[in-house]
């Protein structure tokens, strides 16, 4: 059963399980309903197959009735325009960085992009925490403040968004629905809202990658570096740990640290930041572009899963007598 089908169930369940009034859905109309799917589905039909069709068959006639629950239904249905948007903001934040220092100089200590790969490494090992914990407790994900944002822009969280009406019958039966899919598309929204912001900060990387490139071409910088208690020793040590990886993949050699004194601004005005750019650029590929799109792959597998092959539990009395009046 898809994320539809069971959307529609679980709003179908309860409006006959909750408080409604009888002039809202009488007991002809779950007859109706159970007797039209199974003439559909046919007798050796599959279980999800009648019950999704008969939740279709119910939401079309509630609807009729009220058109409270259609837009109850289209409100927790994700918007995908929203995750775009949200990508491409990140983009334009990352074209918008100025990782360029007055003069025209970048300091390659200080570099705006060391931070941002820093943050990315915190991320990383928050996310494996939380997956370590998940595992350990089997408990439902958790959303953080960003994700929470996403997932109400995007109309992902029911109890959040349902417009629920003041209407007698119905007004029990759309709260009950949107506690009921919250609690049932947790699973769901995490790993969809995971997918978003993991192809955001992809986009945040390559937005400030290729801001820097796109001021390269109109202007020369020139790259050096200044510390008030680091020595070349030091900064040519600690350069060589973050840029180490992309020297080796790149194969544009780190200078040594003798050279590094020559590099400090105190002494000249440092060299061309071509090579240093360049630097950047494949540290950022191999420690954010590439881990961001394994990650946002993974997010975009589960979600497809738990969309495709929605999570439900049939093994309710509800949902078993049902079956039972239908299978006889």
């Amino acid at each position: 059963m898809n994320e539809a089908a069971a959307r529609n169930v679980l709003l179908v369940r309860a409006f006959e399980t909750g408080t409604a009034s009888p002039e809202t859905w009488r007991d002809e109309d779950r007859a109706w309903a159970s007797r039209a799917a199974a003439e559909v589905v046919g007798a050796g039909g599959d279980r999800d197959a009648f019950l999704a069709r008969r939740a279709a068959l119910a939401v079309e006639r509630l609807g009729s009735r009220h058109r409270s629950v259609l837009r109850a239904l289209r409100a927790v249905e994700w918007r995908p325009w929203v995750g775009w948007v949200v990508v491409a903001a990140a983009c334009v934040l990352g074209l918008a960085i100025d990782a360029i220092g007055p003069g025209k100089r970048i300091n390659v200590l200080a570099f705006p992009h060391i931070g941002l790969l820093a943050w990315n490494f915190a991320a990383y090992a928050l996310i494996a925490a939380r997956a370590g914990g998940r595992l350990a407790h089997r408990s439902v994900p958790s959303l953080g403040p960003i994700a929470r944002f996403v997932a109400r822009a995007g109309h992902a969280v029911a109890g959040d968004s349902i417009p629920v009406p003041r209407e007698t019958g119905v007004t029990s039966a759309l709260a009950a629905f949107a506690r009921d899919w919250a609690e049932a598309t947790a699973r769901l929204v995490s790993a969809r809202v995971a997918r978003v912001l993991h192809i955001a900060a992809a986009a945040f990387a390559v937005g400030a990658v290729a801001g820097l490139y796109l001021r390269g071409l109109a202007f020369e910088y020139h790259a050096g570096w200044e510390s008030t208690f680091l020595g070349p020793e030091q900064a040519h040590w600690v350069l060589s740990i973050v840029l180490g990886p992309a020297a080796a993949l790149t194969g544009i050699e780190l200078p040594g640290a003798g050279h590094f004194a020559e590099l400090r601004f105190s002494a000249g005005d440092g060299e061309n930041a071509a090579p240093w750019i360049h630097l950047h650029a494949a540290t950022f590929m191999l420690f954010v572009l590439l881990p961001r799109t394994l990650l946002a792959l993974g997010a975009w597998l589960a979600e497809r899963r738990l969309a495709t092959h929605f999570p439900l539990r049939l093994e309710e009395t509800y949902f078993q007598r049902l079956v039972f009046g239908f299978r006889g």
